[in-house]
């Protein structure tokens, strides 16, 4: 890395945010600072409410998928129903889980007979909650609060690493931008100075008397 960029880094880095903002609008005293430099300072600025955008929307996005999840659930909820399930059969386990053989039964519907959810050492004759739908099928139960919490938060969070790679992908762009602008700059400006500064405009080389 270069001296000059290193220089340029430190620099960008002690710049605080309020001296962005006076830059931004105009207010910086420093005789030298350049509309490339206010620039610069409003792509900062523009950057730091991107970020803030960003997080806004992925928490509304977070809301509402817990807003729309919730109302979901309830609506699941008014038919689901836990009914006692008596085992009849041994206990089989596949590696994913353990199953048995039971039957139950959820007025007005007739008895069901299926495998369910047990626990390793459950016997023939023990007894189970499960949970079934209006007809007294099998079903799943109802999403807790928490599962629709955590379900929330990873899709908020994706929302927003998605949103700040593309905050970071149009700053970097930008930015890129006006160092090129800057280079460019450069040159033509050094064109007008150098003579003045070399002396060559005088006929006199280096500046001497």
């Amino acid at each position: 890395m270069s001296a000059a960029s290193t220089t340029r880094r430190r620099s960008a880095t002690r710049m605080t945010l309020w001296r962005h903002v006076r830059r931004a609008v105009g207010r910086d005293s420093n005789p030298l600072c350049r509309c490339l430099d206010r620039a610069r300072s409003r792509l900062v600025l523009a950057l730091v409410f991107a970020f803030a955008g960003a997080l806004a929307l992925a928490s509304a996005v977070s809301l509402l998928v817990v807003h729309s999840e919730r109302g979901a659930a309830l609506q699941t909820a008014r038919h689901r129903h836990l009914v006692t399930a008596t085992i009849v059969g041994p206990a089989l386990s596949d590696g994913a889980g353990t199953t048995a053989e039971a039957t139950w039964v959820r007025p007005p519907s007739e008895p069901q007979r299926g495998p369910v959810d047990a626990p390793g050492d459950v016997r023939v004759g023990a007894t189970v909650p499960v949970w079934v739908n209006d007809q007294g099928r099998l079903a799943a139960p109802v999403r807790s609060d928490d599962e629709i919490a955590a379900d929330a938060a990873s899709i908020g969070l994706m929302a927003l690493a998605g949103l700040s790679l593309s905050v970071e992908a149009l700053y970097t762009y930008r930015r890129h931008m006006l160092d090129r602008r800057a280079q460019n700059g450069w040159g033509t400006e050094w064109e007008q100075v150098e003579p003045l500064w070399s002396g060559r405009m005088h006929g006199r080389p280096g500046g001497g008397a």
